[in-house]
C-alpha cells in the first residue's frame, strides 16, 4: 500500500514533531503488527506515543495513543515505511565496533541476527537494542522486549 508522503511530511512538519518521531513497524506481543511513528520513546519509558500511518493519512487531526512496552514484542525502527518484502538480510554480514554478536529467537520463532552494543548479560531483564547484521538492512536499529523472548545466543563474527 503506497502513502501519500507529502501528506506525512507537511503533518510532521506543520505540528513541529518532525524531529521527535520515528518511522517504525511495532510488533505486539499478540501477534498484531502495525507501521507507523513513535515519539516520546525510550526502552526505560513506562510508555510512548504511537501513531498508525492508516490513522494519519486518514484522519486530518490524528492522535497520539499510549502504547506499554510490556504489550510488546518489539519495535522495528526502519528506515523507510515501505520495505521490501523480496529482500532477504543478510545474517552473516560481519559489522565492526557494534558489540556482541547474537541471534535473538522470539517466542514466535522469528529469529533476527544483530549487535548488542554492550557486553551481553544473558541474566537481564530488561529490553535491549538490537543493531541489524546486514548494513543494508530497512531496519536500522531494534527494540527488543524480553518477555517475548525465547533465546539469545551469543555468535561468532
Amino acid at each position: 500500500m503506497a502513502h501519500d508522503s507529502r501528506k506525512i511530511a507537511s503533518y510532521f512538519i506543520s505540528s513541529g514533531g518532525l524531529l521527535a518521531t520515528r518511522p517504525v513497524v511495532v510488533h505486539f506481543r499478540n501477534g498484531r503488527v502495525e507501521k507507523g511513528y513513535v515519539r516520546g520513546f525510550s526502552l526505560e519509558a513506562p510508555l510512548f506515543e504511537f501513531m498508525p500511518i492508516e490513522q494519519l493519512i486518514d484522519e486530518a487531526f490524528a492522535e497520539w495513543t499510549p502504547v506499554r512496552p510490556g504489550d510488546l514484542k518489539a519495535i522495528f525502527f526502519v528506515r523507510n515505511l515501505e520495505g521490501n518484502s523480496d529482500r532477504q538480510d543478510r545474517m552473516d554480514a560481519a559489522r565492526e565496533g557494534l558489540g556482541t554478536k547474537v541471534s535473538v529467537t522470539f517466542r514466535d520463532d522469528e529469529t533476527v541476527v544483530g549487535y548488542i552494543p554492550v557486553p551481553w548479560n544473558p541474566t537481564a531483564d530488561g529490553a535491549f537494542y538490537l543493531f541489524p547484521a546486514d548494513p543494508n538492512s530497512n531496519n536500522a536499529v531494534i527494540s527488543v522486549y524480553p518477555a517475548s523472548v525465547k533465546k539469545v545466543e551469543p555468535l561468532s563474527t
